[in-house]
């Protein structure tokens, strides 16, 4: 019996260690969406909808949001990285063998995804330079412009890939098995919000709404998976650590 009483102060104890360490890395990734999601409007939004893939950002966009956009995301977006280290640690307690290689696959496709969204930089500016310019030197620049396009393009096919397989997997693990996020998380995974967004600006149902929306594709459904889960956690945090105490 005393050994008992033993283990237990020593057991959970470091469990609550470990659920306080998630909440922290959950209120990080918050942070760090937030400052996606502000990176990508600023370098994106146009209010009159001309996106594109060859021009990601309106041409005639202040130099100012092309640098502070760029770097914003350049700096957050790999702290995103902390967002995927939670959903990964907890589902690990009923999967490891599949989320924890899982974690390290997601993580460095966000690298990947990283440099994707710098190369953006010099797309813009290009992009910029050739309407700015004419005759043979326009021609140049476009043509530059469309092999720095093709350059970037097979690092924002893999990293779509891994982020619609890791988000898959975790929609059926949650929804097939038992673990501490609740089945209506999966209303809210980001893949799910990335296809919404996707369709919502493609649509033009909701213009103004879509002009919004549509440079936050990828940013603003993070930010809402990784708000909710952190609450969800930490409203199961705090009637353990109230029962412990």
């Amino acid at each position: 019996m005393d050994s008992s009483i033993f283990e237990q102060k020593i057991i959970q104890p470091q469990s609550i260690v470990t659920d306080k360490r998630v909440l922290w890395m959950g209120i990080l990734s918050i942070v760090a969406a937030i400052g996606c999601v502000a990176a990508d409007l600023i370098l994106q939004y146009d209010p009159q909808g001309n996106y594109s893939l060859m021009t990601p950002a309106p041409i005639n966009i202040a130099p100012w949001r092309v640098y502070v956009g760029t770097y914003l995301g350049v700096f957050c977006i790999p702290l995103e990285i902390a967002g995927y280290w939670v959903v990964c640690t907890i589902l690990s307690e009923t999967m490891p063998r599949i989320f924890k290689p899982l974690f390290w696959v997601i993580a460095y496709s966000i690298v990947i995804g990283t440099v994707f969204h710098s190369m953006t930089l010099a797309i813009i500016l290009v992009a910029q330079a050739a309407h700015n310019a004419s005759g043979v030197f326009q021609t140049s620049l476009l043509q530059l412009q469309t092999t720095l396009f093709v350059f970037t393009l097979p690092l924002a096919i893999f990293f779509e890939l891994v982020y619609l397989v890791m988000w898959s997997v975790v929609a059926v693990i949650v929804l097939h098995t038992t673990t501490r996020y609740p089945k209506w998380i999966i209303l809210f995974i980001p893949a799910l919000g990335s296809i919404v967004i996707a369709g919502v600006g493609q649509s033009h149902i909701v213009p103004v709404l879509g002009n919004v929306l549509y440079p936050t594709v990828l940013s603003l459904p993070h930010l809402i998976f990784f708000l909710l889960t952190t609450i969800v956690l930490w409203r199961k945090y705090i009637p353990v650590r109230k029962e412990l105490r």
